[in-house]
């Protein structure tokens, strides 16, 4: 068989050879940042991005779910489910400041089932308040967690297993130095920021340490640290008139030598503010600079959200994807939105509008 037929002929499988050594070793290396779960939506990912903004919610609860299937076009999809709920506590007694506590849980499906993740963690966090209008805040917090992630050889080929002779991957399977399919491993990550709230915007800044305990990776029984990941994230909101308004945000990512940039924005107007037409509908562009850009539209009314983001692949993977990305679907509901009790008499600034 001709070299030019043969790459012919692994693109045609399912999940060919040259893909699966490189999802191997993409989902293997603690040098990337497909370790971690990714969003394009990582605004309403809150206490993933960044444990500190726990229970920083205007309403009693909050939950929250996001689901993203990715690279439908080049083999079998990864897919990325998260669901969190998150509460704020002690309110009144610390007279503004507040407690926050919540529960994240994210499952992550790579290489049609190859590789497994499974991460469940509890968060708190701490906010205190600067000044007796509650207009600007400090926060902290922390999340532990513990994660499993397993690993289908089966599922896998690796180069001495295909047969030139044949064109196929009838040699033996090359699992010897595999000591473990199943690893689990505590996690931590540490958060903090700063909030601040005038009449006609909101701006909000943190800073998060994921990893910063360096958990071993390697199935191998050898060592594969991964390394600490750094986030720097921003986002607020500009009044431009009563029912319309902007919001803007950005998020750096730094691991190891690794660097991601994401930046954009979303315009949202509202239709009203009763029972019945308290809607806002949203569009924004968001660009994962080198990857991909993404497009954004949403529904608010009343406790709920709904959003949907498609990522149109702008790396140079996008010859094998046709500029096929990611889809993204998120729901998220806020109990007793805006209601504050009437017992109150202080008035608690609203950071976002959902």
């Amino acid at each position: 068989m001709r070299k030019k037929d043969l790459i012919n002929w692994r693109f045609n499988l399912k999940m060919d050879y040259a893909s699966m050594i490189i999802l191997f070793f993409i989902f293997l290396s603690s040098s990337v940042f497909s370790q971690d779960a990714q969003f394009t939506q990582f605004t309403n990912t809150p206490i993933l991005l960044n444990p500190g903004q726990t229970g920083d919610i205007n309403g009693e609860f909050r939950v929250g779910y996001l689901y993203r299937n990715q690279w439908n076009s080049i083999s079998s999809p990864f897919t990325t489910s998260h669901f969190f709920t998150d509460k704020k506590f002690l309110e009144e007694r610390l007279k503004g400041n507040f407690v926050g506590g919540g529960l994240s849980m994210v499952y992550d499906n790579t290489g049609g089932g190859a590789l497994t993740t499974t991460q469940i963690g509890l968060n708190t966090s701490y906010h205190h308040y600067l000044d007796r209008s509650l207009s600007s805040k400090i926060y902290g917090g922390i999340q532990i967690s513990f994660f499993q992630k397993s690993l289908n050889a089966n599922l896998l080929a690796f180069e001495n297993q295909f047969n030139y002779s044949n064109s196929d991957f009838s040699n033996t399977s090359n699992t010897d130095n595999i000591v473990s399919s199943n690893i689990v491993r505590p996690d931590f990550t540490l958060g903090a920021g700063y909030w601040k709230s005038e009449k006609k915007y909101y701006i909000n800044a943190g800073l998060s340490a994921a990893h910063f305990t360096r958990p071993n990776l390697s199935f191998t029984g050898g060592k594969d640290l991964l390394a600490t990941k750094w986030t720097l994230h921003a986002d607020g909101q500009y009044n431009l008139s009563k029912f319309l308004f902007v919001t803007p945000a950005l998020m750096i990512k730094f691991q190891n030598m690794a660097t991601q940039f994401n930046f954009g924005a979303m315009l949202n107007y509202g239709f009203g503010k009763t029972f019945t037409d308290n809607i806002y509908v949203k569009t924004g562009m968001w660009f994962r600079v080198g990857d991909a850009v993404n497009f954004v539209v949403g529904l608010n009314h009343n406790n709920w959200q709904f959003n949907v983001s498609y990522d149109i692949n702008a790396s140079s993977l996008h010859t094998a994807s046709h500029y096929n990305g990611a889809i993204e679907l998120s729901i998220l509901y806020t109990h007793n939105l805006f209601n504050i009790q009437k017992n109150k008499t202080r008035t608690i600034p609203c950071k976002r509008l959902f």
